[in-house]
């Protein structure tokens, strides 16, 4: 499943700006454990608005934080615009840089 988002991301971010927000959870609880669904939703929306606070869209490719090598697995070319001020960081992929 983790490969078929990755690669519809990919294609969609191709022709249209595509954001992935941030979760900022390191580790879920079981899916019908709701005794952390105030700690998941606080963390989520504070790490999301910080990404989208510091998010600079410049037209079509996938805008994502840098945070894991996981999501940074898409190549730098010569003709990217990837860029991270490091962990958390927003970085972008270039459709230059989209490979299928």
């Amino acid at each position: 499943m983790h490969h078929q988002i990755e690669r519809d991301l990919n294609e969609v971010a191709q022709h249209i700006p595509t954001v992935v927000l941030p979760t900022g959870i390191e580790e879920w609880p079981a899916p019908w454990d709701f005794g952390h669904s105030q700690r998941l939703i606080s963390t989520a929306s504070r790490t999301a608005g910080r990404f989208l606070d510091g998010l600079r869209v410049s037209g079509p490719g996938l805008y994502r934080a840098d945070s894991s090598p996981e999501t940074s697995a898409i190549p730098e070319t010569p003709e990217s615009s990837a860029t991270s001020d490091g962990p958390g960081e927003a970085s972008t992929s270039s459709v230059s840089e989209v490979a299928l």
